[in-house]
């Protein structure tokens, strides 16, 4: 269940938490036609300097809302080492059980692909990003993402004000 103060943000994320299998389904291990015609191709251009395969767990990258953690996991094949995050234990789980699942196919090959760490985050609560940018200790991303739920966020004012601190410079 939420923790979120704003009751507009506690409808919301209790709503993701109990459709969370639903979600899931939908979009699968390696996401829908959505995904693989419109999404994947973009976020591909949009971060190829960012994460560069060569380069495996040179890159830090902020999944926000990762929902079954289909971008986390891209992210993590292409050698960043990602924090995937949502407001919901129940999309937790699904990320964490799906990075399992891909862990346990790819056997000693995951050891060349980046990694996925999971938190709960809530965008819409300014102590929750102010506990990641604490436990970073400076540390900056080089890509933060929230794909295809910044829609579903009650409000932005904490994620814009968080923005600047959480991603260098030269980033994405």
């Amino acid at each position: 269940m939420s923790t979120s103060t704003d009751p507009t943000a506690a409808e919301s994320l209790d709503s993701w938490h109990q459709n969370a299998t639903y979600w899931d389904d939908a979009v699968g291990a390696d996401g829908n036609m959505y995904w693989s015609v419109l999404q994947e191709p973009t976020l591909a251009k949009l971060f190829a300097a960012h994460l560069p395969a060569a380069a495996p767990g040179a890159r830090r990258a902020l999944d926000l809302a990762t929902g079954n953690g289909l971008c986390a996991r891209w992210m993590a094949r292409r050698g960043a080492n990602v924090v995937a995050t949502d407001g919901t234990d129940g999309m937790l789980d699904k990320a964490r059980a799906r990075w399992a699942e891909e862990q346990a196919r790819a056997g000693s090959e995951a050891a060349a692909s980046g990694d996925i760490e999971f938190a709960k985050l809530d965008v819409t609560e300014p102590a929750d990003f102010e506990a990641l940018i604490a436990r970073l200790g400076g540390e900056r991303f080089d890509v933060i993402l929230i794909n295809m739920a910044i829609m579903d966020v009650a409000t932005l004012d904490p994620l814009a004000q968080a923005l600047p601190r959480l991603l260098k410079e030269d980033g994405v």
